[in-house]
């Protein structure tokens, strides 16, 4: 297979360091990733949880997606952690709960600066709306070159990142 297929377009990326990781909806702002989230209906999911019975834990962020989950955390005063319902710590399919998953009220606490893989959930083709309520998946162009991106960057689960923080 030609490798060359597979190199995405240059211009500004995530990877490079031209674009902002400042925004507070999210860290990626432009590139490939910027060009499949502002192409997504995000707005049809406001205020559905349709999805949320998907949230596990251990999802592979990037250093920006951490940061952007801290400062979030910071600025509304909320717990790493937030209270968990009686029986949410474990799910026979899914496996360990998400530690943003709120069980009280069946939200995500950290839903305005989410990692990507779960900005996915419901508009790809492989993660689809469990409600069917989002009409359209994102194309399967879109997304490859927006994970090529987003995958040359170093990702580990949040655990991870706080460690070294804390070290």
């Amino acid at each position: 297979m030609n490798n060359r297929a597979l190199d995405a377009p240059k211009g500004p990326s995530i990877a490079s360091g031209e674009c902002s990781t400042e925004s507070t909806s999210y860290v990626h702002a432009c590139g490939h990733v910027g060009k499949l989230l502002d192409g997504m209906p995000l707005g049809i999911c406001n205020g559905c949880d349709g999805c949320g019975n998907r949230c596990t834990s251990g999802v592979p962020m990037t250093r920006a997606e951490f940061d952007a989950i801290e400062a979030y955390l910071e600025r509304n005063a909320l717990p790493a952690r937030p209270p968990q319902g009686p029986d949410i710590e474990t799910d026979p399919v899914w496996g360990q709960v998400c530690r943003f998953r709120d069980g009280l009220v069946g939200r995500c606490a950290i839903y305005p600066v989410r990692p990507l893989i779960c900005r996915l959930m419901g508009h790809v083709w492989w993660l689809p709306c469990p409600i069917e309520r989002v009409g359209r998946s994102a194309s399967v162009q879109d997304v490859t070159m927006a994970l090529m991106e987003y995958c040359r960057l170093e990702r580990f689960p949040y655990e991870h990142w706080a460690r070294i923080d804390e070290a």
